[in-house]
This record gives structure tokens, sequence and C-alpha cells, in this order.
């Protein structure tokens, strides 16, 4: 299992959003493509899904938040496929 930050997509546009509903709480399992949360702009409403399957450790937005694309609105952990698409740490270097 590894552990993945879910971030707000892009919306097209820099402008900040706000949460105006978080559809999961933490221990939730969802699955890839899921709807996490709504965001709301002056022109839209956004259904953020989940970028891949997995359980819902911490939600780190709350209602009535302003978002902007990339800030981190979860952590979850993750396995199967979706583990391979998970950054990989850097490797320690060797002593000399």
């Amino acid at each position: 299992m590894a552990v993945k930050d879910v971030l707000v997509p892009d919306l097209g546009s820099g402008d900040a959003v706000d949460v105006i509903e978080i559809a999961v709480k933490p221990g939730d399992k969802v699955e890839k493509e899921q709807t996490l949360l709504v965001l709301e702009s002056d022109k839209a409403t956004v259904e953020v899904p989940s970028p891949f399957s997995g359980v819902v450790k911490e939600l780190v937005v709350s209602v009535g938040q302003s978002v902007k694309q990339g800030d981190k609105v979860a952590v979850m952990e993750v396995g199967g496929a979706d583990v391979a698409e998970a950054p990989k740490a850097a490797a320690p270097a060797a002593a000399p």
C-alpha cells in the first residue's frame, strides 16, 4: 500500500473556487473516478473525481474553504495498479 495526495485538478482558470460539498469521509473506500467533493465557481459547479482507487485516510479541506489548482484536498492509501502510478521516492545515495 502507498499513500498518495489528491490534488485539485486543472479547472480551466487560476481562480480560487469554493468547496460546497464533501462526498466522502476518512475510512471510506472509493473507486477511481468516484466523486470526492464538489467545487463551485462564479460560473460552474465541478465534481472532483478520485484519480485512483483506495481508502480515504484524511481530508484536508472543509465545506466553505477556497481552493485552487494543485491544492491538496485529501490523502489516500492506494494499492494494486494505482501504486505503480505513485511517484517513487528517490533512492538513498550510496556511501563512497
